[in-house]
């Protein structure tokens, strides 16, 4: 008897033993689905984050790893995203898709922000701390609503991990208002901003300034840059010094060279009398050479413009015909038969209306300038008489012409190697 209670003493903890471990496991692997019934609270280590009344909270201290990201069926319900203070960084795509999402309350204790992290949302504004020092491509793409943003005047830009083509620092075609900078500008970084309306340069900002939008040195001498999606320019009036990189700096050769390839938007600038000098791609890294357009204005109100500055203006102006006139108005140029000349014998470009084949150049043409004649088929040109006077042909001056014959006076005229780049067929004569 004694022995019968001694085993059933034995058997019965065992049991129970058994059945505690078996309710230990399915109680963990439940804890480790998510709950899609509510789905209102995630832990990650240090970070956690919460859904309540559509306010989607982070908490915590550290990166807010990707697997905090809020699930699908969770971005329907947000309307408003909190990052508590404690957060260093946010991941990638971090927010993306949360599209009824209107509001973004960001803690300044973050200091990187990844790529895309609040893409396709419904904010009107955003403020991204001062503290933040990495911001990554493409973190407004596609808000469409998105009118004002406060960014750092200064920071890293955390380019595309692969090759896919993806929208700059803020996306969505003139769909910003003003971009505000809350520290001292790095103006190389304006190309990042994407397609605005106005830029605010803070009024302590040691070397830049902004007036009406536009932004300038801080003596407002010189013109640094025309918001992205400004379609009439008015440059200040005591503004000496235009920088052509201010209306053709680009966001990205690379990545955004079918978007951001100078200021698409821009239909009309105009030059105050106090303008003295024109300069190429001060403050732009990225900038691109002005292509032959007839759908914009530039005035020139100034009394006269020297001959380098008229080239330079010519090289990256778009719309040749409206600066072609205006040159010959101020007298730094003279338009023959669609030939621009100017007072050095310099032949910048041709303007023709395509009815002609044949231009003869005249005999005060010394040098025919970089792409002069290189609109390809555009003028469908079959030959160029050069003067008795030319001496030089510079790079890609006939570039694209599909077939051109030139006809040269003298032998002893230098060509450039580049004249003739990209012509299918092409013919020098000696007349």
């Amino acid at each position: 008897m004694n022995r019968k209670k001694q085993k059933k003493e034995y058997i019965l903890p065992y049991k129970v033993l058994v059945l505690i471990i078996f309710i230990v496991i399915l109680d963990g692997s439940l804890m480790v689905l998510p709950d899609k019934a509510s789905a209102s609270e995630k832990t990650s280590s240090k970070v956690t984050t919460t859904l309540k009344n559509g306010i989607f909270t982070v908490r915590g201290k550290g990166k807010m790893p990707e697997s905090a990201r809020p699930a699908s069926f969770q971005k329907k319900k947000i309307k408003k995203i909190v990052i508590k203070n404690g957060i260093v960084s946010l991941p990638e795509k971090a927010f993306k898709n949360c599209k009824k999402a209107a509001s973004i309350n960001i803690a300044a204790s973050v200091k990187e922000i990844g790529m895309q992290a609040f893409a396709n949302t419904s904010i009107k504004s955003i403020t991204i701390p001062k503290t933040v020092k990495r911001i990554g491509w493409g973190i407004c793409l596609g808000c469409d609503l998105l009118e004002t943003m406060v960014i750092p005047g200064t920071f890293d830009v955390l380019e595309p991990s692969n090759d896919n083509w993806l929208e700059p620092f803020v996306a969505g075609k003139k769909s910003l208002g003003t971009v505000k900078f809350s520290t001292a500008l790095n103006p190389e970084l304006v190309r990042m901003a994407g397609d605005c309306m106005n830029f605010e340069v803070l009024p302590s900002d040691p070397g830049f300034t902004s007036i009406d939008g536009i932004i300038y040195t801080k003596d407002c001498k010189t013109l640094v840059r025309i918001p992205y999606a400004r379609s009439e320019a008015v440059i200040a009036d005591g503004c000496e010094i235009v920088a052509t990189g201010s209306f053709t700096y680009t966001a990205d050769g690379y990545h955004e060279p079918h978007i951001y390839s100078g200021c698409g938007a821009l239909k009309s600038i105009v030059f105050p009398a106090s303008v003295k000098t024109i300069t190429d791609r001060v403050y732009s890294k990225s900038a691109r050479s002005g292509e032959d357009t007839r759908d914009g204005s530039i005035q020139l109100n100034m009394a006269s413009l020297d001959i380098t500055s008229a080239k330079k203006l010519w090289k990256y102006c778009n719309w040749k015909k409206s600066l072609a006139d205006e040159l010959a108005r101020i007298s730094c140029a003279t338009v023959i038969d669609g030939m621009v000349i100017l007072k050095d014998g310099y032949l910048c470009g041709y303007i023709g209306d395509g009815d002609k084949k044949e231009v003869i150049v005249p005999d005060s043409v010394k040098t025919i300038g970089k792409s002069a004649f290189g609109a390809g088929s555009k003028y469908g040109l079959s030959s160029v008489v050069l003067g008795n006077n030319v001496e030089l042909i510079e790079d890609y001056a006939f570039s694209f012409n599909k077939k051109i014959k030139v006809y040269i006076k003298s032998k002893n005229i230098k060509i450039s190697d580049k004249a003739f780049s990209n012509c299918d067929t092409y013919e020098l004569i000696i007349k």
